[in-house]
């Protein structure tokens, strides 16, 4: 039993209102963007696309060891096939999420072992505007955590979303 509810977008308050007592449900921003519109509306933001190709990537640990392990080798698959393509590309790694719990450095060390000319792991934490800032920055998004596809979408930067929610 709980007290209440809260959910982000009004199509899951209807949803939830209807299984639950109206009273015990509330919408409430995400609070992770919330102020984003602002932030782009006030053109704080430099939108400036390098010259060279570049791949945003977001981590995140999921699922079971073998899921883990498919996961992990598929992206490096994607950062081979990349640089094999173009050389010069640049991969740049941003950790989304700073909270130990949720830390994907052993990932990330993994994924960019022997390609440090062409992938550059951000450090952080980081505020919301340098997020939007790397994200206006990469030419494509492949990422695993949402909020980072959201940003990447709010400053134009087409992404790939990857699901990791572990339904097995």
């Amino acid at each position: 039993s709980c007290d209440y509810i809260t959910v982000r977008d009004y199509p899951s308050l209807e949803n939830v209102a209807k299984i639950l007592k109206k009273e015990k449900v509330f919408y409430c921003k995400d609070l992770s963007y919330f102020d984003l519109h602002d932030r782009l509306a006030k053109n704080i933001l430099p939108i400036n696309r390098k010259k060279l190709f570049s791949i945003g990537l977001t981590v995140t640990k999921w699922g079971n060891q073998n899921t883990q392990k498919k996961y992990i080798n598929a992206l490096k698959f994607l950062i081979d096939k990349e640089i094999e393509k173009n050389p010069k590309a640049q991969i740049i790694i941003v950790p989304q999420v700073f909270r130990y719990s949720e830390s994907a450095d052993d990932l990330i060390a993994i994924i960019s072992k022997n390609k440090r000319n062409n992938v550059k792991i951000v450090k952080g934490p980081l505020s919301i505007n340098e997020l939007l800032i790397i994200y206006s920055q990469c030419d494509i998004l492949v990422g695993t955590r949402m909020h980072s596809c959201i940003f990447a979408a709010a400053v134009g930067t087409p992404f790939i979303a990857i699901s990791y929610r572990d339904w097995e």
